[in-house]
């Protein structure tokens, strides 16, 4: 025999006697998976199992039909947003439009009421120099009546003493008269009047 044939017979009785040794081990260690089951797993578990089988059957046939209604739903929602004419889209749109245009609307009634403001304001100014004018022109009026109210008094003053001095006046003119003096010609140095004819008789 040559080397080669020597070799492959030792290495065939070395994996004979493995692969015996491998069966035996599987088979001291088999299991019995039909006898496992029935123990593991009796009929009622297994119809059980089956129950819920169908039970998630049943929903999972429920939520597919939710499901389709969910999109036809959808689908009718994208529509009615999407429609150019009526759709959710279009009435934004519109509705944006019609902000804007209350928005400008807005703007040019407080632009307005702004203006009006302004010229009230100025107004209102003009109002306020007036009525310091006034006041000024009142002051000075006043000042003016409290002047005249002093020049009356001075004045009644005055008055008092010229009735005063004539009142003297009169009384001594009463007096020279009673006297019989003639005061007309020089007031000076009064005369004596001349006396009636009848008085150098007596």
């Amino acid at each position: 025999m040559t080397k080669t044939s020597k070799c492959l017979t030792i290495l065939a009785t070395v994996f004979s006697i493995l692969f015996m040794g491998i069966a035996a081990v599987m088979s001291t260690t088999h299991t019995d998976w039909k006898e496992k089951a029935t123990k593991e797993f009796p009929s009622s578990e297994i119809t059980r199992q089956r129950t819920q089988l169908q039970d998630l059957a049943t929903e999972i046939g429920s939520l597919d039909k939710q499901q389709k209604v969910a999109e036809d739903s959808n689908a009718a929602d994208s529509v009615a947003i999407t429609a150019p004419e009526t759709g959710r889209v279009a009435q934004l749109e519109r509705e944006w439009t019609e902000l804007i245009d209350e928005a400008h609307k807005v703007a040019e009634q407080v632009e307005a009421e702004a203006r009006k403001v302004d010229t009230k304001q100025v107004y209102a100014k003009r109002l306020r120099e007036d009525v310091l004018r006034l006041q000024s022109q009142y002051e000075d009026l006043v000042a003016q009546k409290e002047d005249a109210l002093a020049n009356v008094k001075r004045l009644r003053d005055l008055l008092f003493q010229a009735k005063g001095v004539l009142e003297r006046v009169n009384k001594r003119k009463q007096a020279l008269e009673a006297e019989g003096v003639d005061y007309t010609s020089d007031p000076a140095q009064p005369r004596e009047a001349t006396r009636p004819r009848g008085s150098e008789l007596k």
